[in-house]
């Protein structure tokens, strides 16, 4: 079967829709989104990296010190555990400011840091991931 997206606009044929969505079910961007951390939400910690694999995230030696030296200066509490269209202008400033912090470490970018913090706050920052425009793989 194939699948017509764009509503009569710019029409995008996909072949094989059910082989597509068949893949997706073992595709490693789903055990991402399916991965429950066994860290502290309020604490961003070296282990929470490992996930971000699964999305060709290119962590390196940097951003694993970074997150062993820097994450007690850093205060995940501060995060609403509210979609983003549920948070209020000061949530999302928080949530800004919280990834420019975060992005700027060593070994860190704005990609790594939404990826990382989508799993401690995933219903918040996936509407960032989505409002930036982040490439998840």
């Amino acid at each position: 079967m194939n699948l017509v997206l764009g509503a009569g606009r710019l029409d995008r044929v996909l072949e094989d829709a059910e082989r597509l969505l068949a893949g997706y079910r073992t595709d490693d961007g789903l055990r991402y989104l399916d991965y429950r951390p066994a860290t502290d939400p309020d604490r961003l910690l070296p282990e929470d990296l490992a996930v971000t694999i699964l999305i060709n995230s290119q962590v390196r030696a940097a951003a694993f010190k970074s997150a062993q030296d820097l994450n007690p200066a850093l205060d995940l509490g501060r995060l609403p555990d509210v979609a983003l269209e549920d948070s209020s202008p000061t949530d999302r400033a928080a949530v800004a400011a919280l990834v420019a912090q975060v992005a700027d470490w060593p070994g860190f970018a704005t990609s790594v840091t939404t990826k990382i913090l989508h799993k401690k706050r995933p219903r918040l920052i996936q509407g960032v991931r989505d409002a930036l425009h982040v490439e998840t793989r």
